[in-house]
This record gives structure tokens, sequence and C-alpha cells, in this order.
């Protein structure tokens, strides 16, 4: 069973399927539920004249378009990257978190069929099988193309790791900040609060309650209050800078 992505009309899918397959030197008989890229791709080229010399090598045509396709794919994934990583030095951050799930999903969906077939056709797992030596030779190039492929997956999928890990550091440093603004905005406007609470009690013998100028002199009060506040938490090392 090889893998192949499927082939849609109105774009391009990330959906890996399954190609399931007999081959022998003179014939190969495949068997599938959905359309699927490479296949199409290698239908096409046998239309426009490809002639294979043996079955293996028609499905050495295969795989090799499934490489094609999957290197080409992730060819846009890093180039994705690329712009997270942009954004992410010039913090000029929008959705990439979605863009990095993607690219996340396509390497995961890619390693695990390109990973089982490349241990599929390594020399140990063939030396049992009473092949010919060109289908040996078919077999060790596509599990050296495969290995390189694989390799690649893992890099991009170890790289939209690392830029998750660092955006996510990015966001909560972010929201970190937002909340120490509001913690200090709040106590800054305690000690006014405060004044402006005691102030507004309806009891008997509140100062400046007579006094024609008492609004302006509470409100002087409040900001000496904060401005005292200030004052003291300066001096105690407070941080207030966000």
């Amino acid at each position: 069973m090889s893998a192949d992505l499927h082939g849609e009309i109105a774009h391009q899918s990330t959906t890996i399927g399954r190609l399931h397959f007999a081959v022998s030197e003179r014939l190969l008989v495949t068997g599938r539920r959905h359309p699927l890229a490479a296949v199409e791709e290698v239908h096409t080229a046998l239309a426009a004249g490809l002639r294979p010399a043996t079955a293996f090598e028609l499905f050495e045509t295969l795989v090799m378009a499934f490489c094609k396709t999957a290197s080409l794919r992730l060819a846009a994934a890093t180039k994705r990257l690329d712009a997270v990583e942009d954004h992410l030095v010039t913090e000029r951050l929008a959705d990439e978190r979605r863009q990095l799930k993607d690219v996340r999903r396509l390497a995961v969906s890619l390693h695990r069929p390109i990973s089982a077939l490349a241990a599929l056709f390594q020399d140990e797992d063939r030396s049992a099988w009473n092949l010919s030596a060109g289908a040996h030779a078919v077999l060790r190039r596509l599990a050296v193309r495969l290995e390189r492929l694989d390799r690649e997956v893992v890099m991009i999928n170890d790289r939209a790791r690392l830029l998750q890990e660092e955006l996510a550091a990015e966001l909560a440093d972010e929201s970190n900040r937002s909340l120490k603004a509001l913690a200090v905005m709040s106590a800054l406007l305690l000690p006014g609060t405060l004044i402006v609470g005691i102030f507004g009690m309806n009891t008997g013998g509140l100062p400046f309650s007579e006094a024609p100028s008492g609004f302006i002199l509470a409100m002087l009060l409040a900001v000496g209050a904060t401005g005292l506040f200030y004052w003291l938490l300066l001096r105690a090392g407070a941080n207030l800078r966000f």
C-alpha cells in the first residue's frame, strides 16, 4: 500500500490517500477509493507518450510523482514559515497560529506514510523478496528518495513546532504586559477612589461640605493622594513601566 495526496478540483488537498497495489515485473494493479494527484499526473504522462520498461518503473513513476507533489507542498509550507518568522521578529502578529497549525497538519500527515514506505523499501526488508536486479534498483532509489523527503518533513515539522512555542511565549508576554498595565492603573486609582468614596457618604460633618470650593478641594485631595501613592511605589522599587 502506497500513499498519495487526494486530487481536488477547487483547491489543493492536504488529505493523504492510500493507493493499494500489486506489482510484478510486467504487471501493476492498483485500487483506490478517491482520486489521487500522482495517479492523475502519471495517467496524463502515459497519455502523452510515457512508456515505462517494466511495471516496477511505472510504480517508481507513481511514487516519484507523489514525492514531487509533496516537495512542492513542503516548499510552500517553508515560505509560510518564513513569513510567520518575519512577523514574529517584527512583532506584527496576526493569524499566525492558524498558519502554523496548517503546516504542522501537513507535515504530520506526510511523515507517517513516507516513513512507512521508506522502511518498507529498505534493503533488509527486501532481502527475502524474489525480485530482479532492476526491481531492487528501483526500490533502492525509492528508499533513498523517500528518506530524503522524510527528513525534510521532519525538519519543517520541528521548525513549525518551535515557531508555535515562540509565538505562544510572545502572546503570553503581550498578555502579561496588558495585565500589568491594568494592574498599575487600578492601583493608582485606589487612593483617589477612596477619597471620592469618603466624600460620597451621606453623613454629617464631612469636611468641605459647606465651603464654596469644596469640590475643587476634594479633587485636589484625591489627586494628591494618588501622587503620594505613586511616589511611595517608586520609593519601594516597584517597576511601573509596561
